[in-house]
């Protein structure tokens, strides 16, 4: 009687630091990246797991995506980044929307040819993805009811046998971790459709001139340089009233990812406004500034867009104002001695960059 009560204590005991650890973590963020990795973190500290990771379900794309992952190899990380409905143990967790908990190599039933007349040499294991064999794992499906937010994957510590309690409980999680995924994920798209350009998902206006006031702020801190860039597609006005404005947008696009894929991750891309657009280019003066515009300009220039009368050319023309911390350059300023610039590059003919200078 007494080890039946000492047991008892010690499920309600495992349920409740498994309950409390998660929830705290769940309300403590809204940031998703932030929220996913600070509750694997949780899971792995007070749980005796490993290693994990966590997926994500687009349903845009019908897959699972490695959002965040702890004491994986780099093997697991490049097979599971993106994870197809149905493929492998993570797959057929989400498809099923049943945990799985999966002990060594064990051939999985549902791992068969769909043919009738499927022998035990077509069976394959359920483990698809590259962890090592006869490494134990649990899979958890995170949803709401039969809607599927992800799949969360642990991996147990060597030779320790996890109890059931500890997976009924994080079976018994998953509405409240789904909630509190779809929770974070709602808050970025409100965000982002606050902060982003809805055509070229660049930032807007709104944030760029946000953005700027506090990389002042922070460069007089700091006594560290900036320059601000402005971007204008040359003729555009004629694209768009010789092809119309869904052509115009398309260009649009295209070039946003020519910037976005062709400046630093310390940088800020954004759409300026109409056909313009704008570089924060953090810590950099002018001469380097120029290099780095030059490098975007001329990978416009060499770019083939595609159009309604066939393969096309574009080009840019640039505008650069640089900022120190002794500038008597004000926020406003610096933008408009950028665009000064930008001016002076198209009275010179176009397709070119140019810096200002006092």
């Amino acid at each position: 009687m007494e080890e039946t009560i000492q047991a008892e204590i010690k499920r309600l005991a495992t349920q409740l630091r498994i309950y409390s650890g998660v929830i705290d973590t769940l309300v403590s963020s809204l940031r998703l990246n932030f929220l996913a990795q600070k509750f694997l973190e949780k899971i792995l500290e007070i749980l005796p797991f490993e290693a994990g990771a966590l997926h994500l379900y687009n349903p845009e794309e019908n897959l699972l995506e490695l959002k965040t992952y702890i004491g994986v190899s780099e093997e697991f990380i490049e097979k599971a980044e993106r994870i197809i409905m149905g493929q492998g143990v993570t797959g057929r967790t989400a498809l099923y929307r049943k945990p799985i908990m999966l002990k060594g190599q064990e051939p999985d039933p549902r791992a068969q040819s769909d043919s009738a007349s499927s022998s035990s040499a077509n069976m394959r294991p359920l483990i698809s993805l590259p962890i090592l064999p006869k490494t134990n794992s649990f899979q958890l499906p995170v949803k709401i009811k039969d809607e599927l937010v992800g799949v969360l994957t642990l991996f147990p510590a060597s030779n320790y046998n996890i109890e059931e309690t500890v997976f009924k409980t994080l079976d018994a999680l998953s509405n409240p971790l789904a909630l509190g995924f779809i929770n974070a994920m709602l808050y970025e798209e409100a965000e982002q459709m606050a902060t982003k350009d809805g055509l070229t998902k660049l930032y807007n206006h709104s944030y760029l001139q946000g953005f700027l006031e506090m990389e002042l702020v922070r460069g007089k801190r700091y006594h560290r340089p900036l320059s601000f860039v402005m971007l204008d597609i040359d003729l555009f006005k004629h694209i768009n009233d010789t092809y119309g404005h869904q052509q115009g947008d398309l260009i649009l696009k295209e070039i946003a990812n020519i910037l976005r894929n062709f400046t630093r991750t310390s940088d800020l891309v954004a759409r300026y406004g109409g056909e313009e657009f704008a570089v924060i280019l953090a810590e950099t003066l002018a001469p380097q500034a120029y290099t780095l515009t030059e490098r975007l300009r001329q990978q416009v220039e060499g770019y083939t867009f595609s159009g309604p009368e066939g393969p096309r050319k574009i080009t840019i023309s640039c505008g650069i104002a640089d900022w120190e911390p002794h500038s008597p350059l004000g926020q406003q300023g610096l933008i408009f001695s950028a665009d000064l610039a930008l001016y002076q590059a198209k009275a010179l003919g176009r397709n070119k960059t140019c810096i200002w200078e006092e």
